[in-house]
């Protein structure tokens, strides 16, 4: 992650002051998020995470704030608001939005095991269950509503045409019976948490949260955390929904859509990529990084449906 806004020990005391927060002792930049400048820091033998938001409007970043109080209050487990001593959930800092968190301990997990899977599963579903706040957005930020962003862009035909076949498939179960909830949007290994007792996951990082689809939000998962290179591991996926469906059972329209909206789900994630790398932040070398999801989209939508269907008999050497 590009490092947008440089802060200096005075900087973040100065930040901190309206946190009541003192006795900063270190602070260091965090990966995370393309929009965002993250910082760890210790103050007074606890951690935070500050984080500078580069690009969100400061009522974007308020609902946002909501959004993890609400779950919070919904006793989910994810990252913890820090209040400012005005019992308010944000702040500001030379006209960008701030945000200081708690600082979650535990590891990033690239290869997950059939435990964590599991657990990671369930996790989503308990966030599936909690009632949606009236604030949440209904469509996702690089969901097919925003593929029409490349028809201003000739040179980006093809890719678009591409979008619109994969789309196909999964409008074909779009209904008002597909049932919706809170999702995620991004549930890849960087934004699973596991703790280290390996006893429990924290899924963090709800900068793309929307009401939207749930099958949407599994097929992200899918792509996000049982992909091997340009393939899936259909033993990890059976390890994902069965931790899901120990909190919902999916619908049997759920099921027939899932495949498809996994390809989907893939797709709108290489759109994302395609759109920020070329248009929105620029890196010539990170400019073709969708193709390997394109790839991988591609070969989930080939998968016979047979096969991907057995997702669902959970039965794997996995361990």
């Amino acid at each position: 992650m590009a490092q947008y806004t440089m802060l200096s020990v005075g900087d973040i005391e100065n930040i901190f002051l309206e946190y009541d927060i003192k006795n900063i002792s270190s602070f260091e930049i965090l990966s995370g998020g393309s929009e965002n400048t993250n910082f760890l820091v210790i103050a007074s033998k606890k951690k935070y995470v500050l984080t500078i938001c580069e690009n969100k409007s400061e009522d974007d970043l308020r609902k946002l704030a909501l959004l993890l109080d609400h779950l919070k209050i919904n006793n989910f487990r994810t990252s913890r608001i820090v209040c400012t001593s005005r019992n308010n959930l944000t702040s500001n800092w030379k006209n960008k939005p701030v945000m200081v968190k708690e600082f979650i301990e535990g590891k990033i997990i690239d290869n997950m095991s059939a435990h964590q899977l599991k657990m990671t599963g369930k996790e989503m579903g308990l966030l599936h269950k909690i009632k949606p706040p009236h604030y949440m957005p209904e469509i996702m930020s690089f969901g097919k509503e925003q593929f029409s962003f490349l028809t201003h862009h000739p040179d980006d035909m093809v890719f678009y045409t591409w979008l619109n076949e994969i789309l196909r498939d999964a409008e074909t179960f779009i209904s008002i019976e597909l049932p919706k909830s809170i999702i995620h949007g991004d549930v890849f290994c960087d934004n699973v948490i596991v703790d280290s007792d390996d006893n429990a996951v924290v899924i963090m990082d709800f900068e793309e949260a929307a009401y939207y689809y749930r099958v949407f939000d599994l097929g992200m998962a899918i792509t996000g955390l049982c992909a091997e290179g340009k393939t899936i591991n259909l033993d990890k996926t059976k390890y994902l929904i069965e931790g899901y469906e120990q909190e919902i059972r999916l619908l049997p329209l759920e099921y027939k859509a899932l495949q498809a909206f996994t390809v989907y789900a893939t797709g709108a994630m290489a759109f994302w990529r395609y759109k920020n790398f070329r248009y929105l932040h620029p890196d010539p070398q990170k400019s073709d990084h969708y193709l390997g999801l394109k790839d991988l989209a591609d070969y989930i939508r080939k998968i016979p449906a047979s096969d991907f269907s057995q997702c669902f008999n959970i039965s794997s050497n996995l361990k």
